[in-house]
């Protein structure tokens, strides 16, 4: 025996028990995460009480602004219903004086039900007819309300409109309109920290807008409506906000006020980063400490997966022994497992002897899942043109698709020359156009330094016929097919592009999930050329889709050009 083994080793589990302390630290770190939580809650459910009362204070100015408008136009509509005879110039002072009384009123005009303009505070008279105008309509439909327009900006100031059916003189009708500067009361907004991103928006029965104060996002107004009255924590644009919905007394419009939440909790971390920053320092003196003691018990152990990592990396066939010296159950662990990898090196061999051989038989039983699918529709649409005495087109169908089974047998070739391949697809073309009577048009674009590599074949033909049957076969106006390929980056790549319906998003999951699915395949399109191009080429070989509805689809097929060549070898 060495002097090392003379010395019994201490245990693993000894030596664990000295870095006991970083528990404690963790549970340290687990109480001021939760403190910390508990704080901030506290205060964001603090903010949230005060964003609703600021919220109430608002829709009480407001309801306060309209009960006063109201007022005024009650008054008025009762004066003029107790007058049996207008007398304009006493009116119009009459007028003046509520406007005085409210520096809320620019102008209280009444109109005829012809919409002329009977009197008015402001005296002018443009002489336009107004009957025809939106707040003149609805006033003169609901002749039992208030009729309140949207608020606009005028050069600054926010001005809208109040306008009443009323009766006035002997027998008359007319409709009262009250011109109103809301610019006041929009200034009380200004005085209100919503924080970042908070805004407020008035909107009437419909959801309609009447005044928002900034942009709204996409949505927005139906989390109104699902809302409809009350508070509720909503989430925009990755930040967390504070909803409230009021109604305006006097008004069919609602008061929604949208503060930023996130960003005002986030600010009161602030007051937090003392107790983290002494938390930090106290663990890092501790980790420092421990990680001493650490490190003669996890570097072999260190060692031993870097070990176990390079042979995930490398494979098994080429491990190598590793010596690891230890603990005395780190040494025993090292010694299983050099055992263990001699004996999967051994077993790997193996498995790949077997791998191959299955790899050929997979690949011929994927490819001989096409060719009767082929022979099927055509020899169906060649049965169609003879029974319709079309023969000349039966015939030229029956030539393609001897040209193309000539192909597809390839003297039992797995690999063919992309001409081939590309002939092969052609003829395809050539069968379905006369089958479809020249319903789609097709164009193949190869590029010649491509010709001569060889690949699996029938990879092309069928993209291709999804193309067709789920792209432009139902599409009353027929479609175009355009086939490309080129080298570019390394990769042989084919691009078939139709301009067909399109495919949804979640069905291109759908069939990307279906590549990495290990079932058996018994369909003839992407799933089936995926499935052979990566048994050939390895997993660098890849399929990809673009699709956009209602424009067309567009498929990637990439072959790394380094197999294409080790197999043609």
């Amino acid at each position: 025996m060495n002097a090392r083994n003379s010395n019994h080793p201490k245990g693993l589990r000894t030596r664990l028990i000295r870095v006991y302390s970083l528990v404690t630290i963790l549970f340290m770190i687990a109480m001021y995460v939760a403190s910390y939580a508990i704080f901030r809650t506290n205060i964001v459910t603090n903010n949230e009480t005060v964003m609703e009362e600021t919220t109430s204070q608002l829709s009480n100015i407001y309801n306060t602004y309209f009960e006063g408008v109201v007022n005024v136009s009650s008054n008025i509509e009762t004066k003029l219903e107790e007058e049996d005879h207008l007398d304009e110039q006493e009116l119009s002072v009459y007028f003046e004086l509520a406007q005085s009384m409210k520096s809320e009123i620019e102008d209280i005009s009444l109109y005829s039900t012809a919409g002329n303009l009977v009197v008015s505070s402001s005296k002018t008279d443009d002489g336009e007819d107004r009957s025809g105008e939106e707040w003149f309509l609805e006033a003169a439909n609901n002749p039992l309300i208030n009729i309140f327009s949207s608020i606009e900006n005028d050069n600054g100031l926010y001005i809208f409109t109040l306008s009443k059916y009323v009766a006035y003189g002997e027998k008359n009708h007319g409709i009262l309109n009250f011109r109103l500067n809301f610019t006041k009361a929009i200034a009380t907004l200004s005085d209100i920290d919503l924080g970042q991103g908070g805004h407020v928006v008035i909107y009437d029965k419909n959801y309609d807008t009447v005044y928002q104060s900034a942009d709204l996002e996409e949505g927005e107004l139906n989390i109104f409506k699902n809302v409809v009255f009350g508070t509720q924590n909503i989430s925009l644009k990755g930040h967390d906000y504070f909803l409230s919905i009021n109604t305006i007394d006097n008004t069919t419009w609602r008061l929604a006020v949208v503060s930023n939440i996130d960003y005002i909790a986030n600010t009161t971390s602030m007051l937090l980063i003392i107790d983290l920053i002494i938390s930090v320092i106290f663990f890092l003196i501790t980790l420092w400490s421990i990680r001493t003691v650490s490190n003669q018990v996890t570097e072999p152990i260190y060692r031993l997966r870097l070990a176990m990592e390079e042979v995930s990396q490398k494979g098994y066939i080429d491990a190598r022994e590793v010596k690891v010296e230890g603990t005395y159950e780190v040494e025993d662990l090292t010694r299983n497992y050099n055992n263990m990898i001699k004996r999967i090196s051994s077993l790997m061999n193996q498995v790949v002897l077997e791998q191959n051989l299955k790899r050929k038989s997979e690949l011929s039983v994927l490819q001989n899942q096409i060719n009767p699918h082929f022979l099927y529709n055509t020899l169906d649409s060649i049965i169609y043109e003879i029974n319709n005495n079309e023969n000349e087109t039966a015939q030229n169908m029956i030539i393609a698709l001897s040209k193309l089974f000539r192909i597809s047998l390839s003297k039992g070739k797995s690999i063919i020359p992309i001409r081939d391949e590309v002939e092969h697809v052609r003829n395809y073309l050539l069968i379905q156009k006369m089958r479809y009577r020249e319903k789609f048009q097709y164009s193949i674009n190869v590029t010649e330094d491509i010709m001569d590599y060889k690949v699996t074949k029938l990879i092309l033909q069928p993209i291709v016929e999804n193309a067709i049957v789920h792209g432009i076969k139902n599409n009353p106006d027929g479609g175009k097919i355009d086939i490309e390929g080129y080298k570019d980056n390394g990769f042989i790549i084919f691009t078939i592009t139709d301009d067909g319906f399109g495919i949804l998003e979640s069905k291109i999951k759908q069939i990307y999930d279906s590549f990495h699915k290990v079932v058996e395949t018994d369909g003839v399109g992407v799933n089936n050329v995926f499935q052979r191009i990566r048994l050939y080429y390895g997993e660098k070989a890849d399929i990809k889709i673009e699709s956009e509805l209602d424009c067309g689809t567009k498929v990637f097929i990439y072959l790394p050009i380094d197999k294409v060549i080790k197999n043609e070898k």
